[in-house]
């Protein structure tokens, strides 16, 4: 199921207060293109550098995931970005994760170069072993 996307301007001034209480002020933001399951992905400009925020409404089913992607990711930092941060409040569930600027999806249909990156990396979650979990 998609998610209707919130651009950063669309949030109630307590979702930006919450984020701002972390980040000091955003000088800029721009939303995320792809991805299906966040209703907020933004890149944000920040003092200290830029930031990729997702975050979900805290009645939202899949806001059990984002619990679980904080919970196992560090555990997961040769592999993904790290969580800088996290934060409920004003009805959201918000991650902030470091950007990395040159990240996208990877490429899966036939012949793609993108195979053979996605079988190592497959491969290399094999050997991560598994937190445990409260």
């Amino acid at each position: 199921m998609t998610l209707e996307r919130s651009d950063w301007n669309d949030l109630n001034q307590a979702v930006r207060d919450l984020v701002q209480a972390r980040t000091g002020p955003v000088r800029a933001a721009r939303t995320a293109p792809a991805g299906l399951n966040s209703q907020l992905a933004v890149v944000l400009d920040t003092a200290n550098g830029p930031l990729f925020v997702k975050g979900l409404r805290v009645d939202h089913p899949g806001v059990v995931r984002q619990h679980r992607e904080a919970m196992i990711n560090p555990y997961m930092l040769s592999l993904a970005p790290s969580l800088r941060w996290q934060a409920e409040g004003a009805g959201w569930s918000l991650l902030a994760f470091t950007y990395i600027p040159e990240a996208r999806h990877a490429d899966y249909s036939p012949g793609s170069a993108d195979l053979s990156a996605v079988v190592q990396v497959i491969n290399r979650l094999q050997g991560i072993p598994c937190p445990t979990c409260r």
